[in-house]
């Protein structure tokens, strides 16, 4: 599997969603969104930049090229305060 794949399963499985609702989210058909988790389709710059949009605390280079970690430091600040 591409790892850029895994990254965005990673995200659909983070939001809780379902692979319908998470397309729905982030204003996709859900065809081409299982295509692209599927393998049978390459994982789109626009279905990046409308999970970057739809998930702003989603480091955009982590979901690109997998440097760094999932969430941004902002993020993981508010989640540590919520606790």
């Amino acid at each position: 599997m591409n790892s850029i794949t895994k990254r965005v399963k990673d995200v659909v499985d983070y939001s809780g969603l379902t692979i319908r609702d998470f397309a729905k989210k982030i204003a996709i058909p859900q065809t081409t969104l299982y295509s692209q988790l599927s393998g049978h389709r390459s994982i789109s710059i626009i279905t990046i930049q409308k999970i970057v949009k739809a998930y702003p605390e989603i480091e955009e280079r982590w979901l690109l090229i997998g440097d760094g970690q999932m969430l941004s430091i902002k993020a993981l600040i508010a989640q540590k305060r919520m606790k």
